[in-house]
Order: C-alpha cells, then sequence, then structure tokens
C-alpha cells in the first residue's frame, strides 16, 4: 500500500509543479516533497501524508490525508488564498492513479498564519481522498 502512496504523492507534486497559473503565483520549481535546505519562499511542501485502510467489504478502499503547507515572505494572507484556491481546483479535477483509482476526493480546509519570527505567511491546505487499487 506504501506504493500506492508514494504515487498519489509524486502525481500530486507533478501536477502542481507543471501548472502555468500556479507557476504564475509562486514560480518555477517551487515545489516539493520536502523542502530544499535553506529555502526560501515562496514554495509549497507536502507537510504530512497520512493514509489508512477503510472498512469495506467488497473491495480494498484506503483513505488518504495529504496537508500541504505554502509558504511565503509576504506578511498578507491574500496570495495564500489564491494558492490555496489553485491547489484545490487541481485536485478536484485531476483523475489520479495509474495503479489505483480515485473513488473521492475532497478539499479539507484552508488554514493561514504569520509566523512571528519570520514573519513569513504559511497556508496549510488540506486534501482528503479515497482509493481503490487496480492490482
Amino acid at each position: 500500500m506504501a506504493d500506492f502512496a508514494l504515487n498519489l504523492q509524486t502525481e500530486l507534486v507533478e501536477l502542481l509543479r507543471n501548472d502555468a497559473a500556479l507557476t504564475a503565483l509562486i514560480g518555477s520549481n517551487k515545489v516539493f516533497d520536502a523542502p530544499r535546505r535553506g529555502q526560501r519562499p515562496p514554495f509549497i511542501i507536502i507537510k504530512s501524508h497520512d493514509f489508512s485502510p477503510r472498512d469495506a467489504i467488497a473491495t480494498s478502499l484506503y483513505d488518504h490525508e495529504v496537508e500541504l503547507e505554502f509558504w511565503h515572505a509576504r506578511g498578507a494572507r491574500e496570495l495564500g488564498f489564491q494558492v490555496a484556491e489553485r491547489v484545490v481546483d487541481l485536485f478536484l479535477a485531476y483523475p489520479f492513479g495509474v495503479n489505483f483509482r480515485a473513488v473521492r476526493q475532497n478539499h479539507r480546509h484552508t488554514k493561514t498564519s504569520i509566523e512571528q519570527r519570520t514573519g513569513w505567511a504559511k497556508t496549510l491546505i488540506g486534501l482528503r481522498m479515497t482509493i481503490e487499487p487496480l492490482s
């Protein structure tokens, strides 16, 4: 099952990296599984990715919860909301999976905060997906 989680995560990173509208907002090559050491904003990272089996009688289903963090140096939340809106639109419209089928895709939450020490703004984007393995 970990293979499906890694495939899903890889697809999500590539989807976001290759979107022209998102690139226009944050710049190119600014989406990572994890931040590079010393990475300066703006950037998007996968903060967490949790998955668990779902109780299903006729099939094997798995719930995936992915939380993305978008960091930017402006102390305003407007850019964070614009980026979150684009990420959610892409996530909900994309037909994920070569080895699995997306049964359901949801936007769970968008949360913003300002980091006190640096003044950087952080936007958390919570996504949820239920998948069914095809093999």
